[in-house]
């Protein structure tokens, strides 16, 4: 246990020794209780975080059976255990464990790097934003380490390291990449190696990748290794005299202790992926690429990807200074930012020196992420100088790029140091490169050539300016775009933004300052005062900035008494300015506009104007946007949701917010557009004389729709006479009242809630009765696995059984004995897919729990209480009863004196029929929940968003199908064809589930930590689910088909125009519409007709 053994051999060695036997292990448990194996204070740590809604997660190097009694005690989910597994023997005649034969190799823990690797899987299923390490071992220390590791470390008791993990020899240097900053670096390497400390810690020798290439007539790496120079890309800095170039990566780096890695970003996965396994495990990275690859999960920086693929430490260097200065020995300054403290050190005495001086930061992201984003506004900057701007404006430039690259680096890295952007790799860095770098004159250049008219692409000044390497600002634009465009931040970052509309030529250049001004409310905001105040020389660009900043402005920023239009303002700020503008004299500062203000101009804005119309700003959005024609409470809901702003009262909405509100309600059609439409829509429908042309001509509303601000609602105006007002009422709709007695049993139909019914009052958000597997009666025979499932409250015995499919899913079905006769639906599964059955191999078992697994998919039983969670590629799928909340109500006849109390078990009344239920209560209620995934889908057809939405705080989705001709929009109730059929999809894994039960059931959502959580409740039948494992959501879609068939295509007919409307009278009501089609020349090819036109509706 020197270090000097990798993790798997020593678990192996570590087994030898103990060679222990399941009653050892019990022993042992029982000898050794939780309070006795944990460190004082970790048992109120866990229950504080867990108490806050933290999630704790168990990640251990020892063995999950000796774990399991600490993290109940510790109340940490199993599923949230990371440890070895102990593999047994089992003996065939009693099918007990008998031996230990070794230990789950898939397991992360079990082999070196663990630790960062499960920390990484945690992050891939969840989306974290921190994560935090607790430990007190070196491994621990290494969770912080890895790509996607643990943000952050706190460790107590110390951290020991082996005395073998450091090397005893002089440390080997290589580098990969032959560009100027490369060479730069290896002239300071080579020079403090040469010294005497340097000697004395690293070899002589530095080993450097040439990206082959000719110059003048030989290989680049022929050049430099008899020149001691890179003449193309580094001339007139010799690189020193034991540098060995080579055009051979893995020979380059096999034996380095210490790879600096200084090539272009594009090429560097690449080489990475070169590289895998063929470096020195305990070698130490330094990055000094400037960049980041941009994946469809989210962006890689280059440092994690040489740790993710290397499985390296890799720091980072960044800073104000340049390849030139740095060889020619001018003041330079720069960042390492590391992971490793003590590797961070050792890089310093590698390349510092008197005139470039490193200082090191633990933010390692923040610094590579500021060396990446100034490229990007250096490319702006360049575009300023090319228009000819003058130095506020390019100062402009800078701070909002400053901002800008400190939200986009927190947004996508939160851990990331507020200081950091304000050392050499941030502030200081970004001035330099905007006022000397390559990415500034290439950006200046392209835009004269536009002015001069003479355009010139990027790739023909890359050959002028960068020796025909690409320029690192061009495609970090790029590549920050992508970003900004998956997510919807464009309004966040208007800079960056701008900068790529312009270099991709969607807005001419001038634009980069415009667009540089109009930043979002709270990056920068002038006062009128200010703007009146300024200077002469800029007096015109004011003049311009106080009338566009006025004729945005909102009523939160002016107030006084009475009313005055914002044009008349607007004439009263700007006289003054113009006056001072015509004039040689400055503008008299005695009269600022506060004074003439009050007196002259008073203002009180009572209104905002929207889409041409004036709604209240007094009133909450939400409800003012209802002036608008055409918008009613559901539509202006969905604005104010769909512009992300708080539903507030109008002025105290921000400029930004009123200007997404004002696009929102630009995607609708309203007012004169909407008012022409509707009139002709109308007169088309009186004029066929159809169902709703009718109800127009009798000024009655149309399908309940009698809203003032309703579209297709024309609603007639009806006189009140004394003594007439019920006659007048039954004149008008004679011919509907039938129709009115339907709507209302649909609306009492469609209405029905939980709590109208018995069994959903029973079961909804209640923990049920414990129900628990019998170890004893787990038999597992190639496809199925059965068992008998006990209600230990009611001592009643379930049949369980578990079966798996070839392709790909799984069926649960949970069922009373046979002759207690409940329901259930055969012949669903086609028959090949029946004979196709798979067979399940048992992976372990114990007293308290069995896993199994077919293929990709495993299921673990807990069995008491009985919990069942299913793994895809060991990813946590899904988890049934983790809540528990599985109740399965047995048959039973009513007991003679009546029995206990129980909510609507024999009998209950819905609307006005008598419902007895002589076998009693016999609803089935479980709990699905689906860890790391935001969004569940499926289930009945609604009016409302794909994903679910949450309905813990309402009523929960109901499935029953009904054929309503009326609904509520953005409602839980479903419409038609409600299929228990529920899809959840996250990044890297979609599942589903299919309930296969005819009954009346809820289905209740909400949203659990970083997961969604369901509740199944039915009124009867059995549990038969299938769990289709997926992977992908065309594998879930597959799966789905082949259980239960393809959907057929429509017939031709279909596809023509359809006249359908409810309730023909009769047959010469129905002759009457076809008439009415012909004498307009209206063609259709379908007339639907129901129940309703037949004779006496037979």
């Amino acid at each position: 246990m020197d270090g000097t053994l990798n993790l798997d051999t020593s678990l192996e060695q570590r087994l030898n020794i103990i060679n222990c036997t399941p009653a050892d292990v019990k022993r042992f448990l029982v000898a050794h209780p939780p309070d006795t194996r944990i460190n004082p204070g970790i048992k109120k740590l866990i229950n504080s975080l867990r108490a806050r809604g933290v999630q704790v997660y168990f990640i251990s190097g020892g063995f999950r059976e000796i774990l399991l009694p600490i993290a109940k005690d510790c109340g940490i989910p199993y599923e949230n255990i990371f440890a070895n597994r102990m593999n047994w023997q089992w003996d065939d005649q009693t099918g007990e464990p008998t031996k230990l034969v070794g230990f789950d190799f898939s397991e992360p823990t079990s082999r070196n790097q663990g630790k960062p690797e499960a920390i990484a899987r945690i992050r891939r299923n969840n989306p974290y934003n921190t994560i935090i390490m607790v430990g007190d071992g070196i491994t621990d220390l290494e969770a912080v380490q890895g790509t996607d590791g643990a943000d952050m470390f706190i460790g107590y008791g110390g951290n020991i390291a082996r005395p073998a993990v450091a090397a005893e020899a002089d440390w080997f240097v290589a580098v990969v990449g032959s560009g100027a900053m490369a060479c730069a670096a290896v002239t300071a390497m080579t020079t403090n190696i040469a010294s005497e400390a340097g000697s004395e810690l690293f070899e002589s020798d530095v080993s450097m990748w040439i990206h082959e290439e000719e110059y003048e007539g030989k290989s680049l790496s022929e050049v430099i290794n008899e020149t001691n120079m890179n003449s193309k890309y580094f001339p007139g800095f010799p690189l020193g005299p034991n540098v060995k170039a080579t055009n051979n990566l893995t020979e380059c780096v096999k034996d380095a202790d210490v790879i600096v890695f200084c090539a272009p970003h594009q090429h560097m996965h690449s080489i990475c992926k070169k590289l895998i396994g063929k470096v020195n495990e305990k070698a130490i990275g330094l990055s000094l690429t400037k960049g980041m690859r941009v994946r469809a999960d989210g962006p890689q920086l280059i440092s994690g990807m040489i740790n993710k693929y290397l499985g390296i430490d890799c720091s980072v260097l960044m800073g104000a200074n340049f390849a030139s200065d740095i060889g020619g020995g001018a003041m330079s300054e720069a960042v390492i930012g590391y992971y490793n403290r003590d590797n961070a050190k050792l890089l310093v005495k590698l390349l510092e020196r008197d005139h470039f001086h490193l200082t090191i930061l633990a933010d390692a992201p923040g610094a590579e992420m500021c060396g990446t984003l100034k490229n990007s506004v250096a490319i702006a900057a360049g575009l300023c100088d090319g228009l000819g701007y003058n130095a506020n404006a390019k100062a402009t430039i800078l701070r909002q790029g400053l901002e800008e690259m400190k939200g986009f680096s927190k947004a996508l890295y939160p851990t990331i140091r507020e200081d950091t952007f304000l050392e050499s790799c941030g502030l200081a860095d970004l001035i330099a490169t905007c006022y000397g770098g390559r990415n500034r004159e290439c950006a200046e250049a392209w835009v004269k050539a536009q002015l001069a008219g003479t355009p010139k692409p990027f790739e023909q000044l890359e050959l002028t300016f960068n020796d025909g390497q690409r320029l690192k600002g061009l495609m970090t634009t790029n590549e920050v775009y992508d970003i900004i465009q998956a997510r919807g931040w464009e309004k966040e970052y208007p800079l960056f933004t701008t900068t790529w509309r312009i270099l991709n030529g969607k807005i001419p250049p001038s634009m980069i300052i415009k667009r540089a001004w109009h930043v979002p409310t709270g990056v920068r905001c002038h006062t009128v005062p200010q703007l009146i105040q300024m200077d002469r020389t800029s007096m015109y660009r004011q003049h311009y900035t106080v009338r566009t900043i006025l004729n945005d402005m909102h009523p939160a920023h002016i107030r006084s008494s009475p009313t005055v239009s914002v044009v008349k303002m607007q004439n009263a700020m700007l006289r003054p300015m113009t006056r001072a503008f015509n004039s040689a004299r400055p503008m008299p500062a005695a009269r600022p506009i506060q004074a003439a203000a009050p007196r002259r101009v008073p203002l009180n804005v009572q209104a905002l104007r929207v889409n041409n119309v004036e709604i209240p700003n007094s009133k909450r959005i939400q409800f003012s946007l209802q002036y608008i024609y055409g918008v009613g409470s559901t539509t202006a809901k969905a604005i104010v949701r769909d512009a992300g702003v708080e539903n507030k009262k109008v002025f105290e909405l921000s400029e930004g917010e009123i200007n997404t509100i004002r696009e929102e309600v630009s995607k609708y059609t309203t007012e004169s557009d909407l008012r022409r439409i509707v009139t002709l829509n109308i007169k088309r429908l009186k004029d066929i004389q159809c169902y709703r042309g009718k109800r127009h001509l009798m000024g009655l509303p149309v399908r309940g729709q009698n809203t003032k601000n309703n579209a297709r609602t024309r609603k007639g105006k009806v006189k009140t006479v004394a003594g007439k007002k019920k006659l007048l009422r039954k004149v008008q709709r004679d011919d509907f009242i039938q129709e009115d007695r339907i709507s209302s049993i649909l609306r009492q139909l469609t209405g029905s809630k939980c709590n109208d019914a018995g069994f959903c009052r029973r079961n909804l958000r209640k923990t049920g009765p414990q129900f628990s597997l019998d170890p004893g009666s787990v038999v597992t025979s190639g496809s199925s696995l059965e068992a008998s499932l006990l209600n230990d409250a009611a001592g009643v015995s379930m049949f369980f059984k578990l079966t798996a499919y070839e392709d790909g899913f799984v069926r649960l079905t949970v069922d009373e004995a046979p002759e207690a006769g409940r329901y259930k639906i055969l012949d669903l599964v086609q028959g090949p897919v029946e004979s196709r059955q798979g067979s399940w191999h048992v992976k372990s078992q114990d007293s308290g729990a069995i896993t199994v697994t077919f293929k990709s998919t495993s299921i673990t039983l807990d069995f008491k209480p009985f919990r069942l969670t299913a793994r895809v590629d060991g990813e946590i799928a899904m988890v049934l009863n983790g809540r528990d909340m599985f109740n399965f109500e047995h048959r039973r006849p009513k007991p003679e004196d009546g029995g206990p109390e129980c909510d609507g078990c024999w009998e209950e009344t819905f609307i006005s029929t008598q419902d007895t239920k002589k076998n009693g209560p016999e609803a089935i209620s479980l709990d699905i929940s689906f860890p790391g995934f935001q969004h569940v889908y499926g289930i009945p057809e609604h009016a409302t968003s794909m994903a679910l939405k949450p309905t813990v705080d309402g009523e929960p989705y109901r499935m029953y199908n009904l054929d309503v001709f009326e609904y509520l929009v953005d409602h839980y109730f479903g419409l038609y064809g409600s299929i228990p059929f529920m899809l959840a999809h996250k990044m890297g894994l979609t599942t589903g589930v299919l309930w296969l039960n005819a009954a009346e059931m809820f289905i209740d959502v909400e949203v659990v930590g970083n997961g969604t959580a369901t509740q199944w409740v039915s009124e009867g039948g059995i549990i038969d689910l299938y769990i289709f494992a997926g992977p992908s959501p065309a594998d879930v879609t597959a799966q789905y088909a082949l259980l239960t068939g393809t959907t057929a295509l429509p017939q031709l007919f279909s596809l023509g125009y359809h006249q359908c409307r409810w309730n023909y009278k009769d047959e010469a009501d129905s002759k009457a519409v076809n008439a009415g089609f012909d004498e307009h020349a209206i063609p259709y090819d379908v007339l639907w007709l129901d129940i309703e036109h037949t004779n006496g509706k037979r």
